[in-house]
């Protein structure tokens, strides 16, 4: 029998703990799941701003910019 492999899949395990990540770059905001030690990044897909991150995300968002961030909200 062969292995199911599920590429693009990831199974989050009962109470673990997980959040949003946006992280900035030079060709704009980019959307990521965190989990543990490790982050999902939503490939192909970017914002221009935190104001559309927050739209896309909804209520319940917390910002950490870093030293190198250009926008402050």
């Amino acid at each position: 029998m062969k292995k199911q492999r599920n590429f693009g899949m990831v199974k989050i395990r009962k109470n673990q703990k997980i959040c949003w990540v946006s992280g900035e770059s030079k060709n704009g905001w980019s959307l990521g799941l965190a989990m543990g030690k490790r982050t999902i990044w939503l490939t192909g897909l970017r914002f221009a701003d935190t104001r559309a991150v927050k739209m896309a995300l909804g209520a319940g968002k917390v910002f950490v910019h870093l030293k190198g961030s250009e926008e402050t909200t």
